[in-house]
């Protein structure tokens, strides 16, 4: 550790420690790596609890002081039998961002020592087995765990019912909906294909549980996973897709099973779900082809008997009853609602609100992403320009985008960031030259930002709001070399725009004054820029959000001003 610690010293007093109050003896080399290649300290020793002695080791990495030594239990085999236990014995005993004192260290193991303890007594006597459920996702990971794919789930979140999805299937990716046409479209934006062939749409189903999945539940074979769908499966409230699947009318959740039994000899993927204190927890298990091998021969059993793909009650029942060994898979969430969690309750306030933005250049660009990830799931993007290389140091977009409409590039940029979640419609042209039919989507937004930076674009836009039913107004724009900013939001009650500037435009709170003239020309005719980086405009990007959390929600305050 480059850091000037005396790590030896350190270690000394522990090992003293250990010594004196536990008989600890030192581990070896080799019995330190079984647990991991990150540790380099290593100690055994005994406690009795009770009727049972529980043989303990005590390891500390090369981060140490500054990490949190751990402890496992060597003579016991305890994974999935309590909670908090990993499979090589480890045991959790802090969250995992827990803060500690890096100058107290037998104090910090006397600590963890004591915690052992307590989880022990909690977990002889059974009181802590409700944290199998609240960590679901953490054991079922570990449960005879398919690796070769990631699993999502892009529907909406299951409420207490089995139903029919839809999933497709590549090497590295399973992605299931109960959407057939969101599942098409979270492909399109997320993996830029264009599903156009009805066999790579598969159908499968959710099986929602009656009491949530603990480890002693947990099974093993197919035969295993249908007794537990006949038991547990939800069959009162079952959600029909029967034009889509072209399938019977299901009464049981295992009749939903069964009619998803694929054709042809290959594995089925099939979601299961349960309410927990947390929400819905969901997992996957991965049905086998039934088969029988002979040395180097494998053998198909399902269609024994019957033309091959011949699917009927019987060979239904073969592929869901067989006893193949299941794998199992985690699944990821990925619907709104679960990806906004982490940004408040503010998100679902705002999401069904709709913002129409005039120019997504280098200040446009950053806010309309900015407004995705704070909950608005609505835009109308109008540019009628298109990127150049110029634009790449301080427009979101890069270089794989130049020569293509900046409105077009960004949707495609915003559906590939956040897959199957906005709706986003853009104008490649000037805001003034839009058509009838599309001013009905500026007039029916909830706020308007005008981020073009050009004063005869927003005179225009003022003697517009002042003469129609014009939805609210925040102007934003920086001064040159963005040494200052400012965002106006402005709305009916108050003045307008020009009434804080003079005829030509120039605001009247200006916080600069230069010299001679601030833009830069190109050897082209018309090209001029105003200097300034990206990060420059950071602080008016801040603004501009502010403006907006009040606006549409109150729009009740006149016109104001910021300045940085």
């Amino acid at each position: 550790m480059p850091l000037s610690v005396n790590i030896e010293n350190i270690i000394l007093s522990i090992q003293q420690w250990l010594l004196t109050t536990y008989n600890a003896k030192e581990l070896t080399t080799d019995e330190i790596i079984k647990f991991s290649k990150t540790y380099k300290y290593g100690w055994k020793f005994d406690i009795l609890i009770g009727e049972y002695k529980y043989n303990l080791a005590l390891l500390i990495d090369q981060e140490f002081p500054f990490s949190i030594p751990r402890i496992a239990i060597t003579n016991h085999d305890l994974f999935l039998r309590w909670p908090h236990i990993e499979e090589n014995g480890l045991v959790c005993l802090t969250e995992p961002n827990i803060s500690i004192r890096h100058d107290s260290h037998v104090e910090l193991i006397q600590e963890l020592i004591e915690r052992l303890i307590a989880l022990i007594n909690e977990s002889v006597l059974g009181t802590n087995q409700e944290d199998f459920i609240d960590e679901f996702r953490s054991y079922w990971g570990k449960w005879r765990k398919d690796e070769l794919q990631e699993v999502l789930y892009i529907g909406a979140p299951p409420s207490n019912a089995s139903t029919y999805l839809f999933y497709y299937e590549r090497k590295d990716i399973l992605i299931l909906s109960d959407s057939e046409k969101q599942l098409k479209r979270w492909i399109k934006d997320a993996l830029n294909k264009t599903i156009d062939s009805l066999d790579q749409i598969k159908k499968t189903v959710l099986i929602f549980l009656s009491k949530p999945l603990y480890p002693h539940m947990y099974p093993i074979n197919s035969k295993e996973m249908t007794d537990l769908v006949n038991e547990h499966g939800l069959n009162e409230k079952i959600f029909q897709h029967p034009a889509a699947f072209n399938l019977r009318d299901a009464k049981t959740a295992c009749d939903l099973l069964k009619q998803v039994v694929p054709k042809h000899k290959t594995r089925l993927p099939v979601v299961f779900g349960f309410n927990t204190a947390n929400g819905s927890a969901l997992g996957l298990v991965w049905y086998q082809e039934p088969v029988i091998c002979r040395g180097n021969k494998v053998k198909y059993t399902r269609f024994n008997g019957f033309r091959n793909n011949k699917l009927t009650d019987v060979t239904r029942r073969r592929y869901i009853d067989s006893s193949e060994e299941i794998l199992t898979s985690l699944v990821s969430p990925v619907n709104y609602d679960q990806i906004m969690l982490r940004s408040g309750e503010e998100c679902k306030q705002i999401s069904s609100k709709r913002v129409t933005i005039l120019g997504v250049g280098s200040l446009g660009s950053h806010i309309a992403k900015l407004f995705v990830q704070a909950g608005i799931k609505n835009l109308y993007l109008i540019d009628n320009e298109a990127m150049n290389w110029g634009n790449t140091s301080r427009h979101i977009l890069g270089g794989q985008e130049v020569s293509k409409s900046k409105a077009a590039a960004l949707k495609r940029y915003l559906d590939r960031h956040f897959p199957g979640m906005l709706n986003i419609d853009i104008s490649a042209t000037k805001w003034q030259l839009i058509t009838k039919e599309l001013w009905t989507k500026v007039f029916s937004s909830d706020l308007i930002l005008a981020l073009i930076g050009n004063w005869n674009d927003d005179a225009a836009l003022n003697y517009l709001f002042n003469t129609t039913e014009c939805p609210p107004i925040v102007y934003g724009w920086v001064e040159p070399y963005s040494v200052a900013g400012h965002a106006i939001a402005i709305l009916k009650k108050g003045g307008c725009l020009e009434c804080g500037t003079d005829r030509y435009g120039t605001f009247d709170c200006q916080a600069t004054q230069w010299d001679k003239k601030t833009e830069l020309i190109e050897p082209a005719c018309g090209i001029s820029y105003q200097p300034y980086g990206i990060i420059d405009t950071l602080p008016v990007q801040s603004m501009i959000n502010v403006n907006y959390d009040s606006c549409p929600t109150t729009i009740i305050f006149p016109v104001f001003e910021k300045k940085i």
